[in-house]
Parts: C-alpha cells; structure tokens; sequence
C-alpha cells in the first residue's frame, strides 16, 4: 500500500494542536508556581525545577509503554491514548489549587507522548536516509508551528490574570484531536514508501547488521535489549547531551522572569520567537548544516557536540564574575542571552534530528516503537536530572557556573562518539 500525502499531512496537523496545546500553558508556569508556593526567589525556582522533574519521570515510565503500545497495536491508538492523556492533564491542571494539585495533573502526562507517535508513523512511511531526515525536519517544523503560537497565545491569556484560560483551551483541543485521529486510515501502519528502483542500495555493514536484526525477538525486554545493542551509544549521547541542553532550559524563564523583568506577555513572546527560529532552522537550515557538518551522520553529530560544547563554554566566559564581560540586568545582556540560545537551538535541532534519523536506520521497522519509546524514555530521563542540576548549579554558580558545566557535559560526550563510529568500522 502506497503512503497517503494526505494522511502524512494529517501526521503533521496532530503535531501542529498537540505543540500548540502544551505550549499554552508554558509561559505561565513560572508564574503559577510562584501564586502556588505563595513566595518569591529560591523557593519558588527549586519548585518549578521539581515539577518539571517529576512530569519528565512520568513521561519516562509513560514513554516505554507507548513504545509498546505503537509496536503492539499500532500508530493510530497511540495517538489516541495520547491525546486523551493530554485532556486528562490539561483538565486537571484548569481547576489546580495547591502546587500537590500541580504535580497531580502531571501525573496523566506520563501518556503524552505525541511526537513520539509521529516520528514512528513517518518512519514506517519514508525511505531510510535523506528523505527521513527531511520529514523529521518537517516534523520538527510543524511541532514548530504550535510552539510558536502556543506560547504567545498563552502568555497574552495569562497577563489578564487568569493562568488557567490556556489549560482549558487545551483540554478542549486535544479532545478535537481524537477525532481527527479517528479519520487517519485505519492502514497507517501497513504503508510503505514506493521503492526507487534508481536508488542505489547501501551495501555497508550497517545493512548487514539491520538484514541480521530482521529477526525480532519475541517479548518487549528482548527487543529492547536489541534495541540497545544496536544504538547504544547513540542514545547515550543523547543523554548527556539531552542533560546539558535541558540544564540550560530549566533556569531559562527563571533568568527572563527575574533577572531581565520579563512580564507573561514578554515571556510568551521570547518563547514563541525561539519557537519560529526553530522552524525556520529545521525547514531551511537543516538540510545545508547538515552537509556542511559533514553529511555522514557520524561526522554531523561528532560536530554539533563540538560546536554547542564551545558555544556553551564561551557563553560561561561573557557572563563571568571573575572576567567581568557582562552581568545579567540590562536590555544588551538580555539580547546577548537571547542570541547564544537561538544559536544553540540551530545546532541542537540538527544533532537530535541526526541521531534520530540514524538509530532508524540501524533498527528494524517493526520495532520502530520500541525503539521511539527508548529515546522519549532517555530524554524525559535527561530532562528529570537537567532541571533539578540545572536550578541547584545556579542558584550557587549563576549562569556562567551553569554554562561551563554545561560545555563540560559536551565534551565528555566525545570519547562515546568515537567509541561508536570505532566500532562502525571495526
């Protein structure tokens, strides 16, 4: 069966509402938690870094079942698990009195798992190669598209005073999601892309080893453990890179909010900007850093990590204490801030993009889901440690602490990047 325009189309549109529903609410969580914990300052950033934790807990569990439920019962009911999990938390966190409330709502989230259904789903309907790079780059445009949105919509909402308008707006949104799930063809996980009989087949020991692993084991350990002795390294990169990036992330609206002044409106502009910097990144830039980092997936991820890990240690030195370069405070600060996140964004989207686009190629595709369900699992893992690291190192270190620990974790990522392209061509 040849894949359907339409139904990929329709792929995208769910990433679209399933984006722009989280994003309503992210600018204002900072701002709720501090209503929540009816303080301000330390008490009410080591908060907000404890909630992200536990929903990147949650997903973590929730990211291994969905795994399993997109190998065992296919796209179309992950889908719909999903989004009813997303009512499930945006309902809750609408009528959210107290911050146990908060965490409560979190709780459904562990199901959320939207954008790991639509990479599983273009993975089984593109070519492994150029033209899955280039649909997950358009699949991080259209998460794009509702993170752009999303934020600046949430933010106006929530500078009336009312922090729970964009929650309810969302329960509503991932409702009308679940029928647009219903109308994808209920063969979504049978098509396959039509076979270029031109192309040239790969003969490398890539194949060799994915034509060997076409014999899935029986049982979800079993395949997991595959899974892992295939990509092993991949995925640890990601950690360490996902633990460094979401360090970063975590202190983020607390610097805006605190050490910049940013309002909600402010806030949800910032992050609808990063977001629409982002898309045009993923739909214009991906493809030329991708070749200008060296094409081969190996060399462009060996190259991003170098390229964030200077970037974060030279950020670490503008915003030294000691080198007295700049202290946080002032509009050209916050430009300066602003515009180190924005070229990290850039690189960050093409090395989580890569090491996607590779681990699909060397696993097989009826455990596309187990292995989606990993990585979501090992980035919610990454973003469990990163806000808790991330607010403690700089509440004692400020910025510049962070960013050197940050590059630190770059760095020491190499020796298994070179363990992995070593063992490539052993």
């Amino acid at each position: 069966m040849a894949s359907s325009p339409l139904s990929v189309w329709m792929i995208y549109g769910l990433v679209v509402l399933y984006a722009l529903c989280f994003q309503f609410q992210r600018p204002i969580e900072p701002f709720l938690v501090d209503k929540l914990v009816k303080g301000r300052g330390a008490d009410a950033t080591l908060a907000l870094g404890r909630v992200d934790s536990f929903f990147n807990v949650a997903q973590g569990i929730g990211s291994l079942i969905m795994g399993y439920i997109l190998d065992k019962f296919g796209v179309k009911a992950g889908l719909v698990v999903n989004f009813l999990a997303c009512a499930g938390q945006y309902f809750i966190l609408s009528i959210t009195d107290s911050l146990s409330m908060l965490f409560l709502s979190k709780v459904p989230g562990m199901m959320m798992g939207g954008f790991l259904c639509a990479q599983t789903a273009i993975s089984k309907v593109t070519d492994e190669g150029p033209d899955r790079v280039a649909a997950l780059g358009r699949l991080t445009s259209a998460y794009t598209v509702g993170g752009l949105v999303g934020p600046f919509l949430g933010g106006m909402l929530g500078s009336s005073g009312n922090y729970f308008l964009g929650a309810q707006l969302a329960t509503a949104g991932s409702l009308l999601a679940i029928g647009v799930v219903l109308l994808l063809p209920s063969g979504l996980d049978a098509m396959v892309v039509p076979e270029d009989k031109n192309k040239k087949k790969s003969e490398d020991k890539e194949s060799s080893v994915k034509s060997t692993a076409e014999g899935v084991p029986q049982g979800w350990l079993s395949q997991a453990a595959l899974v892992l002795s295939l990509v092993g390294t991949l995925l640890a990169t990601k950690v360490i890179t996902g633990i460094s990036n979401n360090m970063a992330r975590s202190v983020q609206s607390v610097i805006l909010k605190n050490d910049l002044g940013f309002d909600e409106a402010k806030m949800g502009s910032v992050m609808s900007g990063q977001f629409a910097f982002g898309g045009f990144a993923n739909a214009f830039l991906l493809a030329p850093l991708t070749k200008l980092l060296g094409g081969d997936m190996e060399k462009v991820v060996r190259n991003c990590v170098l390229t964030m890990g200077a970037a974060y240690m030279l950020e670490a030195a503008i915003f030294s204490p000691t080198l007295g370069i700049f202290t946080l405070g002032s509009a050209l600060t916050g430009s300066i801030y602003i515009s180190i996140s924005l070229f990290l964004a850039v690189f960050q989207y093409s090395l989580a993009t890569s090491i996607t686009a590779k681990s699909q190629s060397l696993v097989p595709k009826s455990m596309t889901g187990t292995l989606m369900g990993l990585e979501h699992s090992i980035f919610a893992f990454a973003g469990m440690l990163g806000p808790l690291a991330g607010t403690s190192i700089f509440q004692s270190y400020g910025v510049s602490g962070l960013c050197l620990v940050c590059g630190l974790f770059f760095f020491g990522s190499l020796p298994i990047i070179q363990v992995a392209t070593k063992s490539k061509h052993a």
